[in-house]
Parts: C-alpha cells; sequence; structure tokens
C-alpha cells in the first residue's frame, strides 16, 4: 500500500510540473453518440454535427480525478461451472486505484489539443503486488486539433472515436475492439468512456444540416521492448487499438425536422462495411432509434478458432465438433430500440440486438454439451477464446438479447442517481442484471454502490460464467 500511494503521489506531481508542455481544453460532447430523449433530439443531433469542435476551457487547462473502485466477486464452485481450467484461480475481492488527468490546451489560434491519462494501480486477493503487472498508464487520449475554418476540422493523434446511437449494443461502434482494458461494469456507455483510444487521422467538414468525417488509422504490430507496446507502465499499447487499418467514412445530413440519418461506409483492413443509424422523435417523452451494420467477416466461432485451425492445434474434441469454417461472408448486426421520459425523470430505454455472428442455438448447445463432457484443457482453453473474444469485440455471444436499461435521476433526493440494466438472451433464458447507487457528497465528491447477478442454467450463457455475482464499491474525486 505505501508503495502504492508512492506512485499516485509521483504521478501527481509529474502532471502538476507539465503545464508548460501539456495540453488540452474542455471536456468531450459524447452526448451526441448517444440517444436523446424527447424533444431534446434536434439539440442532440446538432451536437452530433459539431462533435469535433474544439472549446478552450476558460476556467481552468487541467482535470485531475483520483477514484478508487473495490469489488467483491462471488465465484462458483466447481462443480457448478461448466468451463473449468487446471489451476485457474478468480480473486474474490480485487481494488484499483486510479488516477487521471484531463487537459485541454489552445497550442496557437485555432490549433489546440487534448490530452486523457489514467494512472492504475490493482491490489487482489492473493496480496501479492508486482509493478510490472499491477500498474499501468493508459494514455486513453493525446491528440491534436486544427480548426481551419468555423466548418472544417482536423484531428492528429490518438482519439476516442465512440460510434453509435443505441445503449446497450452498438454495431457501429467499429473502434471499440481489444480497446476496454478493465472491466469491472457492463454499462456499455461507461465502457465506452474508459476505453483506449486509437491513434488516426480525422477531418470533419460541416454544412448547413449535416456534416461529413474522414477517419484513416494504421495498424501498428507488437513490438517487445518499443514504446509503443505495453513494455512496463510506459508502454502506449497502440497494439491494441491499432491491430488492424481502418478507414471510415461518415456522413450525416438532415431529411426533415428532427431526422438525420447517418449512414457510415468502413474499411477494416480490405474488408467492407456499410453502417447505418436512425433516430426518431415520437412525441415529447418518447424516442425511437436504430442501429444496423453488414460487414464482411467470419463468425465468433470460426475467428476465434482461425489461428489454431492454420496452426493445426485445433484439439481432437474441437476438431470433431467444429469440424468446419465458415469463411468470411456479409453477416449483419442491429440494435433497435425506444427511450421514454417520465414526468419523475426516469428514462427507460428497450432494445432489441441481433448478431448474426453469434452462436446459433444448435452452435451454442453444442458448444455446452463440449464444455461439459471434456477435461481436456486445450478443448476448454478454446471453448473460452470464443466468449473472450465476443467480450472483446463488445459483441454478445448468441444471436438474440433484450435490453432494458432505466435512469433515475435525483431519485427521491437531490443528487441521488438510480441506473439499472438486464441483459437477457432469448435462446436460453439466462439474464444479467446490474444496479447501480450514485451519491453526490458535494460538487467534488461521489460515492457509489453496484451490484450484479447472473441468473440461468449451467448450460447457458450468462448461467455458465464462473461468477455469480459481484458487489462493487466505488469513491470518485475531483481536483
Amino acid at each position: 500500500m505505501i508503495f502504492q500511494i508512492k506512485y499516485l503521489n509521483m504521478l501527481f506531481i509529474l502532471a502538476l510540473s507539465s503545464q508548460a508542455w501539456a495540453i488540452t481544453g474542455g471536456e468531450d460532447d459524447d452526448l451526441g453518440f448517444l440517444p436523446p430523449v424527447g424533444n431534446e433530439t434536434a439539440e442532440v443531433m446538432e451536437s452530433t454535427k459539431s462533435q469535433k469542435i474544439f472549446q478552450t476551457v476558460k476556467k481552468r487547462d487541467f482535470r485531475f480525478t483520483l477514484d478508487n473502485t473495490l469489488q467483491s466477486t462471488q465465484i462458483k464452485d466447481v462443480a457448478d461451472s461448466v468451463f473449468t481450467l487446471p489451476n485457474e484461480s478468480h480473486p474474490n475481492w480485487n481494488n484499483l486505484t486510479r488516477l487521471g488527468m484531463q487537459a485541454n490546451k489552445t497550442i496557437y489560434k485555432n490549433l489546440s489539443a487534448k490530452t486523457d491519462l489514467l494512472f492504475n494501480v490493482y491490489t487482489r486477493e492473493s496480496g501479492v503486488f508486482n509493478a510490472s503487472e499491477d500498474v499501468r498508464l493508459d494514455i486513453k487520449e493525446a491528440y491534436v486539433s486544427w480548426q481551419k475554418s468555423p466548418t472544417l476540422f482536423f484531428d492528429v493523434g490518438r482519439v476516442n472515436i465512440k460510434n453509435g446511437i443505441a445503449t446497450g449494443f452498438n454495431p457501429t461502434d467499429y473502434f471499440k475492439v481489444g480497446t476496454v482494458l478493465d472491466r469491472n461494469t457492463e454499462d456499455v456507455s461507461q465502457l465506452r468512456d474508459a476505453r483506449l483510444g486509437a491513434f488516426l487521422m480525422q477531418g470533419q467538414k460541416l454544412w448547413e444540416g449535416g456534416s461529413t468525417t474522414v477517419t484513416v488509422s494504421p495498424k501498428i504490430n507488437y513490438k517487445a521492448n518499443s514504446w509503443s507496446s505495453d513494455k512496463n507502465i510506459t508502454g502506449l499499447n497502440l497494439h491494441k487499438s491499432n491491430d488492424r487499418s481502418r478507414f471510415l467514412f461518415r456522413l450525416t445530413h438532415e431529411m426533415s425536422d428532427g431526422f438525420s440519418p447517418e449512414i457510415i461506409y468502413y474499411n477494416e483492413s480490405g474488408k467492407h462495411n456499410l453502417g447505418l443509424n436512425l433516430s426518431k422523435d415520437l412525441n415529447k417523452k418518447m424516442f425511437a432509434y436504430m442501429e444496423w451494420n453488414i460487414g464482411n467477416r467470419r463468425k465468433l466461432i470460426d475467428e476465434a478458432l482461425l489461428d489454431a485451425r492454420a496452426l493445426n492445434q485445433l484439439s481432437p474434441e474441437m476438431s470433431q465438433i467444429f469440424n468446419t469454417d465458415g469463411g468470411e461472408q456479409y453477416l449483419q448486426q442491429l440494435a433497435i430500440g425506444a427511450s421514454f421520459t417520465s414526468a419523475s425523470n426516469i428514462t427507460t430505454k428497450l432494445e432489441y440486438h441481433f448478431n448474426e455472428a453469434g452462436l446459433s442455438k444448435a452452435e451454442a448447445q453444442k458448444w455446452f454439451d463440449l464444455g461439459l463432457n471434456t477435461n481436456n484443457p486445450a478443448a476448454v482453453g478454446q471453448l473460452l477464446s470464443v466468449r473472450g473474444l465476443a467480450q472483446s469485440r463488445g459483441e454478445m455471444l448468441g444471436k438474440h438479447r433484450l435490453f432494458l436499461y432505466s435512469t433515475w435521476k435525483d431519485a427521491g433526493m437531490d443528487d441521488l442517481d438510480l441506473t439499472g440494466l438486464i441483459m437477457s438472451d432469448l435462446n436460453d433464458s439466462s439474464n444479467l442484471l446490474q444496479v447501480k447507487m450514485a451519491y453526490s457528497l458535494n460538487k467534488k465528491t461521489e460515492v457509489s454502490l453496484q451490484a450484479a447477478k447472473f441468473t440461468g442454467s449451467s448450460d447457458s450463457f450468462y448461467g455458465s460464467l464462473n461468477q455469480d455475482s459481484s458487489v462493487t464499491l466505488g469513491l470518485k474525486y475531483d481536483f
């Protein structure tokens, strides 16, 4: 713990001493990426068009945040687990202390820059602290922004690009793969903000009623002991956010009052994708939206087993059950939903999610049956790689899911916010339930309590997880 405090103090001193060169401006306007509510549609759409406009913070250029998250997890008995590996350990509790620094700075006239840094220190039940593994510096964002004219903008550097209008699943959020390094919540909106940005170059052109954006992001390979890798705590992890080349073209135009479709063409290492985001007010309290993508790719199970098949390392059990690679094909993903805001300031969203790349009901049954009937660690590891890939890609493992999300601002008293979500797989009726309570003690301090529960039979997507439930206590302080 002394070592942990020492590191935090060191980073704090370094951050304060870096004002001569550290950069950035105001906070990101992420509201433009989230489903608006009721008659706010017009304002949010306008915000979306100008989301890359760089605004300088006049009061202060730097913002520091210190937060601590303590999570206690209830792990299932080995006898109740479908997928078990020898000597696999799951700590019953873990703690994450983070010091964040966000900075915005106008460098010269219309040239500005932004950084978003996060220093992480981990402790776990084992009590064994290893600085090389338990200390990490995340450079989430670091980029320069140039406003060439009132309607033309350019960004260069590491940027967290967040596409998509849905809340629980984002088919057009193309830069999400592999960038979530810490997963202590199932709230996608929080994971989007906490992840690593990608190194890229981006330009945006605005006009009355619309905008167009072009984004280019190169592939950066992992190289041992390189500044771009995750060596020690100074690495940039660029091989995680830039493990593939990307090109994105986005066009938004207002077709009618409150209706501005967004069309996206996305190319990932030569694989084509077409995305669409639609939203429309139904009345002052209801809002409907749809997010859709079709892209050239493999199904999750084939993508997860691709390297093992190529190296002839697929276990005999897996070869017998999953012996065919379906190859690349055009597969669709969809999130369609509606939002309703009550007079008491409760906003509820109901969404249907579809992932054509996920496991079908028959494939899922084979997947579970093999997990129950094999003791081969290689086979179990390859089965789990499918689930790991789905999580890394920000996708559900199955094809069909319902999602319910509700937030209550000032829930019965000022500064108390409640959030709840339910993810329900439609094939096996397993569920994930999560509730969170956050209370602001003052303008700088917030405490939170979060609980999550996984339900379902042992041969279901959520019921087969080793984790049964968790409770998370958080404390956040801005200064």
